[in-house]
């Protein structure tokens, strides 16, 4: 039973540093968004960086988490592919009650995550519709440059006028 209480602990461990991990993914989120507001590129580039290692942190960590899992899974004799709450009943009760408020506090940051990365993207977007609308009106009415996805679709096509009155 010491094993199945040191595993436990772990688990713990593992969804707090996910919290952690979490938490400045939120907040690279907010600065993401003033990035946006402010144009600054350079930032904005800075911000995605750190937001794709600090998911893929977040990646290793889980595998690591379901990995501690699975080792509960065997260790308490439940069926394979257990869900986080039917393990959860099992655990000590010393660990259970901050198991279940971590599990619950990670549930609201992921949400909150969610949201502000949807806000993000829904900025993006506008943001590339405008330029569109810009070039659009710089090429003559011509189609516009940028996807939904900022990938680019076709060259600028100038359409050049003489200006026959010199």
């Amino acid at each position: 039973m010491a094993d199945t209480d040191r595993l436990f602990q772990q688990l713990h461990r593992y969804l707090g540093e996910q919290e952690e991990i979490i938490d400045r993914l939120v907040a690279a989120g907010e600065d993401q968004l003033r990035a946006l507001r402010d144009n600054n590129l350079d930032r904005l580039g800075a911000i995605t960086g750190q937001q794709e290692a600090w998911t893929a942190q977040v990646k290793k960590i889980e595998e690591r988490r379901l990995t501690f899992q699975g080792a509960l899974e065997s260790e308490l004799n439940l069926q394979q592919g257990a869900t986080f709450n039917e393990i959860l009943k099992h655990a000590p009760v010393e660990v259970k009650a901050s198991l279940e408020q971590s599990c619950g506090l990670l549930r609201r940051k992921m949400a909150d995550l969610r949201e502000i990365n949807d806000l993000c993207s829904a900025v993006i977007k506008k943001a590339l519709l405008v330029n569109n609308r810009i070039i659009q009106i710089l090429n003559a009415g011509g189609p516009g440059n940028y996807g939904q996805k900022g990938e680019l679709k076709n060259q600028l096509q100038y359409r050049p006028v003489l200006n026959e009155s010199v």
